[in-house]
């Protein structure tokens, strides 16, 4: 069976040195500087704003304030890896030409732009990472089922796909595996944002036979950069995907009320990977969960 992971929607933020205040940011930044400075990698298309790229990728900007590298669909984790990674590098030389550049298009000097793979900016908004898979369109991948066969999975998979974050409340600063999940509001939704931000997002745009496919767009995961992380966060849903479709999995057990926001809260926390977590009745730490898929 071959997976096409559909790919990766990486969302950047930037600060500018010396501080510029955000409108400005927008309108002079956002829309002036990084086009220009991606104009030597940019495919034109009849819509400009559809921006792709020779590698296939897309470099476009998603909101007003957010710039988007989006990979191109890849058969597997490695090369969803390697498309990553090169996104990494396009950034980089983008803000580098951007800064050359900042006294012929401001008209003035010392402005040094920085971007950032972030999961929340300073403002308190939260940016994250989309995933996009592209399943068989069939009873065991219908998001009612996928509630009960594939969150277990999302929820526990923190320890080894989360950025880590230091919360500093009122308390002393706090270690968090994954601070993305500070941000996931309800069990199931098809919003992207805000307080309708779900854990297993219902969003069905699967751009190919909807017939035969459907898209399974996830939003829960942190942006990372460790080559590892990456792979296995795309290479372990590919097999539990796998799984799901052969109805090999049907979702550990647990009661009928089990709390699974709940449940990935308290483990985005748990860094010691020790809490266990009563599933209406059925107790599991994150490991364990992970141990039974």
């Amino acid at each position: 069976h071959l997976f096409v992971y559909r790919g990766k929607e990486v969302l950047h933020d930037f600060f500018i040195e010396p501080g510029y205040g955000p409108e400005v940011r927008k309108k002079i930044f956002l829309y002036k500087a990084m086009p220009e400075a991606l104009r030597p990698e940019r495919v034109f298309c009849a819509n400009t704003l559809y921006n792709f790229l020779p590698n296939g990728a897309r470099a476009h900007f998603d909101t007003s304030h957010l710039f988007e590298y989006a990979t191109p669909e890849a058969l597997g984790p490695y090369s969803l890896l390697l498309y990553k990674k090169s996104g990494e590098r396009i950034v980089e030389m983008a803000v580098a030409r951007a800064n050359q550049m900042s006294e012929e298009l401001w008209g003035e000097t010392g402005i040094t732009i920085r971007a950032f793979e972030n999961t929340y900016d300073l403002q308190g908004n939260s940016n994250g990472v989309h995933e996009s898979y592209l399943a068989l369109r069939q009873k065991s991948t219908e998001f009612s089922e996928l509630r009960r066969s594939l969150i277990p999975f999302l929820i526990s998979r923190q320890f080894f796909t989360g950025s880590g974050w230091f919360h500093t409340g009122r308390d002393r600063p706090k270690f968090w595996l994954s601070p993305r999940a500070r941000f996931i509001e309800v069990l199931s939704s098809i919003g992207t944002t805000g307080s309708s931000r779900p854990i297993l997002n219902e969003k069905d745009e699967p751009e190919a036979d909807k017939n035969l496919y459907r898209r399974l767009h996830l939003i829960t995961g942190d942006p990372l950069i460790a080559d590892t992380a990456i792979f296995l966060r795309c290479g372990t849903m590919c097999i539990v995907l796998d799984m799901i479709e052969e109805e090999f999995w049907e979702g550990i057990p647990c009661g009928a009320g089990a709390d699974f926001l709940k449940a990935f809260y308290a483990f985005s926390q748990d860094s010691k990977l020790r809490f266990v977590f009563d599933f209406d009745g059925k107790k599991y730490s994150a490991i364990n969960i992970q141990e039974l898929y």
